[in-house]
């Protein structure tokens, strides 16, 4: 689907269809192999740029969560 989409002229969307499937698959690493060379340079750097920015988020939740469980377990006297 997302592949559709992108070649219908709903790149953002699409981008965000593939996202989503590559969170979902064990080995994402052979799909993103094959998307190199099946998808435009500009259109695969734009889904690297998603999946970059999507990991950042996820790092950064957990951190906040982390430091939401954490916050007045700690004390230094």
């Amino acid at each position: 689907r997302g592949e559709f989409l992108i070649r219908s002229g709903s790149v953002d969307r699409g981008l965000d269809h593939l996202v989503k499937a590559l969170t979902m698959v064990p080995n994402p690493g052979d799909i993103l192999m094959a998307l190199e060379k099946a998808v435009p340079e500009e259109i695969f750097v734009a889904l690297l740029r998603k999946l970059q920015g999507l990991a950042s988020a996820k790092i950064r939740e957990y951190f906040e969560g982390l430091g939401r469980e954490l916050k007045g377990a700690v004390h230094f006297d």
